[in-house]
């Protein structure tokens, strides 16, 4: 009999990936929504321009960070996915249908962030 290490390392890389997507998605459509704010308040309030200009800049960083929040869990789930591949492969004992569920429901956030928005 194998023992499942594949499958205990993949139930937690997917994990880990599909809350890197949650918080990212969710983060990058906050700084978003904050540079439409910014942008519609320079062209209403143009002597705070340089302010505006300064928070503008700075959020745009912050949404490229959490767009590395969304690759980084990317390439986790691709790791996820290989670990359960080797694990059918290996004829490990182990249910691979929790990983299953938990990659399905990362390529559905990928779906559903692909037509959303445009990272």
């Amino acid at each position: 009999m194998n023992k499942p290490t594949y499958f205990r390392i993949a139930l937690p890389l997917v994990a880990i990936a599909l809350g890197l997507q949650v918080v990212g998605c969710y983060c990058i459509a906050a700084c978003a929504s904050s540079a439409g704010l910014f942008v519609t308040m320079n062209l209403s309030l143009p002597f705070f321009q340089n302010t505006l200009n300064r928070e503008l800049d700075r959020t745009l960083s912050e949404m490229s960070l959490y767009r590395g929040f969304v690759w980084v869990g990317l390439a986790l789930a691709i790791l996820s996915l290989v670990c359960v591949i080797v694990s059918i492969c290996r004829r490990e004992i182990s249910r691979r249908l929790i990983p299953g569920i938990l990659l399905g429901a990362y390529a559905a956030s990928w779906v559903f962030l692909a037509g959303t928005s445009n990272l």
